[in-house]
């Protein structure tokens, strides 16, 4: 599987729940809607369906290279982030794993597809990959990239859990940068 680190760049980022003017006018747009219960969905890139990827109060969204806020955990955010100023973080690179459409299938995506609802849509380019992430079913187009953000093994080798998402490609393009293989 290839591998990647998230390029150190300057993010702007927004704490669901605290006062801000880019939140409020997410919702006022429909980007970010509050349910009833006080959690959030947020409509990413990802998102194809009525439903937003599910937010907690206290969790942070970022906005992408088109525009479009995603979430990340309280916790995936703080230990990945360093506050600069106000709605400023730095991101600090991280290498991860990937897998792109046409690369070898490996056991991270057979585990994705037998466990964790991942499927290929090879007659729709633009919702290519779909998977239940977030609480709700996320469609990327084929140029998308699946990141691995951790991968869980038994003693013997065995996948037991994986965390990951989709990345479109433009957004990978501008926010990773590929490692040599070997």
């Amino acid at each position: 599987m290839r591998k990647a680190r998230k390029k150190p760049v300057i993010v702007r980022a927004y704490r669901l729940g605290d006062e801000s003017a880019v939140v409020d006018g997410l919702m006022a747009e429909g980007g970010i809607r509050q349910r009833a219960d006080g959690s959030f969905e947020v409509f990413s890139q990802e998102v194809k369906g009525t439903f937003g990827e599910h937010a907690d109060p206290g969790d942070y969204i970022k906005i992408d290279s088109a525009g479009c806020p995603y979430p990340n955990s309280a916790a995936y955010f703080e230990s990945r982030h360093r506050h600069i100023a106000e709605d400023f973080y730095e991101q600090r690179p991280q290498t991860v794993d990937i897998w792109m459409a046409g690369d070898p299938t490996g056991p991270e995506i057979r585990y994705l597809v037998e466990h964790r609802g991942l499927s290929f849509h090879a007659d729709d380019p633009e919702r290519y990959f779909q998977a239940p992430l977030w609480g709700t079913l996320l469609s990327a187009a084929e140029d998308a990239v699946i990141v691995f953000y951790r991968i869980e093994r038994s003693g013997m080798g065995e996948i037991t859990d994986v965390e990951f998402n989709f990345v479109a490609g433009d957004e990978f393009a501008r926010t990773y940068e590929l490692l040599p293989e070997g």
